[in-house]
């Protein structure tokens, strides 16, 4: 990514220690690089519902992000699903 990119944080539940932390965390870094944008962020509660209508609103208002920050453990794994899904081998 080379320190600059345009990026959305779907983020955990508002108020739990463990998000305040990691916003406060991912604000720290990104701060670091100037040519990063943080474009926006919206809230996925750590539920794969949540963040997928999240990064949907996310998507439609700003086409032109690169990969997001998320924590929710749930919402990746979704990805990897969906990864193993398109990279599975038909049976012999």
């Amino acid at each position: 990514m080379g320190g600059k990119g345009k990026f959305v944080v779907i983020e955990g539940t508002p108020k739990t220690p463990t998000n305040r932390e990691r916003v406060r965390g991912y604000k720290r870094a990104f701060g670091e690089f100037p040519g990063i944008q943080v474009l926006g962020s919206e809230v996925g509660n750590y539920q794969q519902p949540d963040a997928k209508r999240a990064m949907e609103k996310l998507m439609k208002e700003h086409p032109e992000i690169a990969p997001c920050c998320q924590p929710m453990t749930a919402c990746l794994l979704a990805r990897l699903r969906r990864s193993r899904k398109q990279t599975a081998r038909p049976p012999l």
